[in-house]
């Protein structure tokens, strides 16, 4: 018989006389090697551990994580809703819970809850978007005055009509400019003033025509040289030239 055949016979000869004792002890090797595997093996998802560790640039990598240990297994979330105040909403929600979970989050940062930047958020705007906040507050002013003296519907019904009242009076505003540069190329073509005239040398007459000349070559056509010459004397410079073309 081949030996190795007779050493397999023997071995099952064998398990089958100490049944118990062999399914005792292969289970404790199964146990142990389980219990091994569980310790030992496992999946790295990292791809920064893919590369080695005695390159340069990852030694540099390790210093600036010790420099900045919140850097490390840090992680950010961006909610996005269909509004400002629904993303906040959410922000904040979502934040609060974060907080009361200690157990996989150690820290959790939401800048916009904190009290210190609530109150002092506006020393971070540059100061071109600082203006730009001032300007819009200033002219939102008349109608946070009112709903803040009536905070009801009664008020917010009042400050829909000062914005109802307020783009009227602009709009108002911008027909009569309308209607005063179309004026003024009316009294322009009664007097014969055109792109062909010959205005004394030196004159404020030559200046004018040369700065009315200027801005219809920059409109591209879109403008005639009466357009042009309105244009001018709405400007400083073009009142103070007309001024003396009267006097």
């Amino acid at each position: 018989m081949d030996p190795v055949r007779r050493a397999l016979t023997g071995w099952v000869r064998l398990a089958g006389r100490a049944a118990w004792p062999v399914l005792v002890l292969a289970l404790a090797a199964a146990a142990a090697g389980l219990a091994y595997s569980a310790r030992n093996i496992g999946i790295n998802t990292s791809i920064a551990d893919l590369i080695s560790d005695e390159l340069p640039y990852r030694q540099h990598d390790k210093e600036l994580d010790a420099a900045f240990p919140r850097n490390v297994r840090t992680l950010s979330v961006v909610v996005e809703a269909e509004s400002p105040d629904l993303a906040e909403s959410a922000a904040e929600a979502l934040s609060l819970r974060l907080m009361a979970d200690k157990t996989h989050f150690k820290s959790v940062l939401y800048p916009e809850a904190e009290p210190f930047f609530r109150q002092n958020g506006l020393l971070y705007l540059d100061e071109d978007e600082l203006q730009a906040l001032s300007d819009r507050l200033a002219e939102a002013q008349p109608m946070l005055a009112s709903l803040n003296e009536d905070p009801s519907i009664r008020g917010l019904t009042e400050v829909l009509r000062l914005a109802i009242e307020d783009a009227d009076a602009r709009k108002a505003a911008v027909d009569a400019l309308h209607a005063q540069n179309s004026a003024m190329e009316v009294a322009f073509k009664s007097a014969g003033v055109s792109a062909g005239g010959a205005p004394a040398v030196g004159s404020a007459d030559e200046e004018l025509d040369k700065m009315a000349k200027e801005v219809e070559a920059k409109s591209d056509g879109d403008l005639t040289y009466e357009q042009a010459m309105a244009k001018v004397l709405e400007t400083p410079k073009g009142e103070e030239l007309y001024a003396k073309t009267i006097n």
